[in-house]
């Protein structure tokens, strides 16, 4: 992660339209369903991708994030001691961010029925870590974290169905078109302070 570029909460504050649409991946390990999802992502591959969550940031200082239900959140709450990583795509032009935008637009505007969480696609998930089939169980109606921001990604090649925030991570490494923004590692931060 050294050669990233660091950021610090007040780059964060300072992210405005322009550098918008942005893609975030995140170790926000707050449950068992985020556990689960790590050490799933990894079973089958030899390095670390550790992000459990991942969302899509349109707006200063929220993130558009598939909780229970699809919304915005507060960025303050993953920027304490979790690691978030921005990734774009370099040769988005502005009429290709508008249409990322407006996609995420209607999606928080739908029903809140609409808006509902994956569950059984992580059921799924966790039968593919564990038998190799399981990614088919899923609700095609409704969205798990990874799943929701591929589909605001329409004209990205992402070959995988139903992908994990590693899978995400992977993709997005190894593709030439996109860049990492920058990562914020608070445990980074805590040694730049104790030096």
């Amino acid at each position: 992660m050294s050669n990233y570029p660091r950021l610090t909460p007040m780059h964060f504050s300072q992210l405005d339209y322009p550098d918008m649409p942005l893609v975030v991946l995140t170790d926000h390990l707050s449950s068992w369903v985020s556990k689960l999802i790590v050490w799933h992502s990894n079973l089958r591959h030899h390095e670390k991708h550790d992000y459990s969550h991942a969302m899509i940031m349109i707006r200063p200082g929220f993130f558009a994030s598939q909780g229970a239900v699809f919304k915005q959140v507060p960025m303050e709450g993953y920027l304490g001691g979790h690691r978030v990583k921005l990734w774009r795509r370099k040769d988005w032009d502005l009429p290709a961010r508008a249409r990322i935008v407006a996609r995420v637009r209607r999606q928080l505007g739908e029903p809140w029925r609409k808006r509902r969480y994956d569950a059984l696609g992580i059921v799924g998930q966790w039968l593919d870590s564990l038998t190799g089939m399981g990614r088919w169980l899923n609700r095609n109606d409704r969205y798990y974290c990874s799943e929701r921001v591929a589909s605001h990604l329409a004209e990205e090649p992402i070959l995988l169905n139903h992908p994990s925030p590693a899978d995400l991570d992977r993709y997005f490494e190894s593709s030439p078109h996109w860049e990492v923004y920058g990562v914020y590692d608070p445990q980074q931060e805590k040694e730049k302070c104790n030096t």
